[in-house]
C-alpha cells in the first residue's frame, strides 16, 4: 500500500472519493489541502466523512473547495479544543469553499466556552463561503478574528457568507470579533443555546484595541430564529461602525437586534415574538451613534424599540401588539440624548405607545398612534415636540411631567379619558403649549380632558369636532 506521505502532488487525486465515507479522513484531507497549488480546486464527493483533528488552511492563497453538499463530522467524544475544530483558515487570501456542512457533533461531546469554534477565520482576507452550513457546534459556528487586533493589517477583511447556515451552536452561530468589509447574505443563524450570549450573530471585540474593531458589515436577507439570546448582537466593544442590518427575519429569539455601534442603518426587517424588537444604545463615553431605524415591522414583542443615544432617526416603522411599550426612550445616561420619531404606525400597545424618561430631546412628528390600552405618549423630564400626529382610540392621549413640550397640529380621535395632561414636579417645572390641535369624538368633549397644572404651559386655540 502506498502511504499518503509517499504520494506526489502529480499522483494525488483532486477529489476526496465517496469510498472514504464514514471513515476518518483527517490525514488524507489535510494532505490533499497541503498539496494544492495556487488556483487549484479540491472536490469532495457527497457523503459524510469523519474528522479526528482540525483541517488547516494556513498561509495559502487562491484555493477553491467544492464539497457537493458533503459533511465533515467531528468524531464521537472528541475533546473540545483548538485541535478538534473542523476548519481553520489562518493568514490566507482568496479562499472559496462551496457546499460544505461542518457537524460539530455536540451531542457526544462536552461543549464549553473555549477556542474550539467549528470554522475559524483568522488574519485572512477575501474569503467566501457559499451555501455552507455549521451544525451542532460545541462553541461558535463561525468565528472571525485577528491575532493582533491592535494592528489593522491583521484584521480579516472582505469576508463573504452567501446563503450560509449555523444551527444549534453552543454560544453563537457567527461571532465577528474583528472584521472589516463583511457581507452576510441570506441563510439562517438559529437555535444558539448553551452559554452567553447565545446569539444568532454576535459582533463583539474582545478588547478596545484598534478602533473601530469591526466596520462596514452588512447582514441582509438573513433568518434568525429560536436563539436563546439576541438574533443579532452588536456590542459597544471596539466601537463598531457601519454595521447595517436589512431585510432580515427575526422570530422567537430572546431579543431581536441589540445594536450599540454607530453610523448604522437597521431597515426593512421583520421582528416577531421577543422581549425587545430593536434596542439601539449608546453607552456612556462612546461615540454619538446617529443610527437609523427605518421601515421595520415589529410585532408581538414586550417593547418594540428601545433607544438611548444621540442623532438617531426612528422612521416609517410599524410596531404592533407590544405588551408594554411601542417605543421606549431611555435618558438615564450622562450623555445628551436626542432622536427624531416620525411617520411610524404604533398600534395596540399594552401600556404606552411612546415612553420617554429623562430623555433630553425628542421630536415626535407625523406618527399614527392608535388602540393603545394606556397612553399615547408619556414624557417625564425632557424636551419634546409633538406635531402632526394622529392619536386614535386610546385610553389616554398624552401625559407630560416636568418637561418643555410643544403639542401642536395633532388630531385626537376618540380618546376615552384625558386627551392631554401637563404637570410638574418639585425641581422640574413644565413649559410649552397645547395649540392648533383637532379633537374629534362621537361623545361630548369635556374641558377637563385637557389638564394644565403648570404655570408656563399655554392653552391655545384648539378645534373640537363631534363625529
Amino acid at each position: 500500500m502506498v502511504s499518503l506521505a509517499s504520494c506526489s502532488r502529480s499522483t494525488m487525486s483532486n477529489t476526496l472519493s465517496s469510498k472514504y465515507r464514514n471513515e476518518d479522513v483527517s490525514a488524507r484531507l489535510q494532505y490533499m489541502v497541503n498539496a494544492m497549488g495556487e488556483g487549484d480546486t479540491l472536490k469532495i464527493d457527497q457523503g459524510e466523512y469523519l474528522l479526528s483533528k482540525v483541517i488547516q488552511i494556513s498561509g495559502r492563497s487562491n484555493l477553491t473547495i467544492i464539497a457537493n453538499n458533503a459533511t465533515l463530522r467531528t468524531m464521537d467524544g472528541a475533546p473540545v479544543n483548538k485541535a478538534h475544530s473542523i476548519l481553520s483558515i489562518y493568514n490566507s487570501k482568496n479562499i472559496s469553499i462551496e457546499g460544505l456542512t461542518c457537524d460539530g457533533n455536540r451531542d457526544t461531546r462536552i461543549p464549553k466556552e473555549t477556542f474550539a469554534h467549528a470554522v475559524m477565520i483568522i488574519d485572512s482576507d477575501d474569503i467566501t463561503f457559499d451555501h455552507m452550513s455549521v451544525i451542532n457546534s460545541v462553541v461558535d459556528g463561525y468565528y472571525v478574528a485577528s491575532s493582533k487586533p491592535d494592528d489593522l493589517s491583521y484584521i480579516s477583511k472582505r469576508i463573504n457568507f452567501i446563503e450560509c447556515n449555523a444551527i444549534g451552536s453552543y454560544r453563537n452561530g457567527l461571532s465577528i470579533i474583528n472584521g472589516h468589509d463583511i457581507m452576510v447574505d441570506g441563510g439562517s443563524y438559529s437555535e444558539s443555546k448553551g452559554t452567553s450570549p447565545q446569539a444568532g450573530i454576535d459582533v463583539e471585540a474582545n478588547a478596545n484595541s484598534y478602533i473601530p474593531g469591526s466596520r462596514n458589515i452588512v447582514f441582509k436577507n438573513v433568518h434568525l430564529e429560536d436563539n436563546s439570546g439576541w438574533g443579532i448582537l452588536v456590542s459597544q466593544k471596539g466601537s463598531p461602525e457601519n454595521i447595517n442590518i436589512e431585510e432580515c427575519i427575526f422570530q422567537n429569539n430572546l431579543g431581536g437586534i441589540k445594536h450599540t455601534g454607530s453610523k448604522s442603518i437597521i431597515n426593512n426587517n421583520d421582528l416577531m415574538n421577543c422581549d425587545f424588537g430593536i434596542e439601539s444604545i449608546r453607552y456612556a463615553g462612546y461615540n454619538e451613534d446617529h443610527n437609523i431605524l427605518v421601515g421595520n415591522t415589529i410585532e408581538d414583542c414586550v417593547v418594540g424599540i428601545k433607544y438611548s443615544g444621540y442623532g438617531g432617526l426612528i422612521e416609517g416603522n410599524t410596531i404592533s401588539n407590544c405588551s408594554e411599550k411601542g417605543i421606549h426612550l431611555n435618558g438615564n445616561t450622562k450623555d445628551y440624548t436626542q432622536v427624531i420619531i416620525s411617520k411610524n404606525v404604533l398600534d395596540n400597545a399594552g401600556l404606552e405607545s411612546i415612553y420617554a424618561f429623562n430623555f433630553k430631546e425628542a421630536n415626535v412628528i407625523g406618527n399614527t398612534i392608535k388602540n393603545s390600552k394606556g397612553l399615547g405618549v408619556y414624557m417625564a423630564y425632557g424636551k419634546l415636540l409633538i406635531e402632526d400626529n394622529v392619536f386614535e382610540n386610546l385610553v389616554h392621549g398624552i401625559n407630560l411631567i416636568g418637561s418643555n413640550t410643544q403639542v401642536e397640529s395633532n388630531t385626537f380621535i376618540e380618546i376615552k379619558n384625558r386627551i392631554a395632561e401637563f404637570t410638574e414636579r418639585k425641581g422640574h417645572p413644565s413649559s410649552g403649549r397645547f395649540d392648533k390641535n383637532t379633537i374629534i369624538s362621537s361623545s361630548k368633549i369635556s374641558d377637563d380632558q385637557v389638564v394644565i397644572a403648570a404655570k408656563k404651559v399655554v392653552l391655545g386655540n384648539n378645534l373640537k369636532k363631534k363625529r
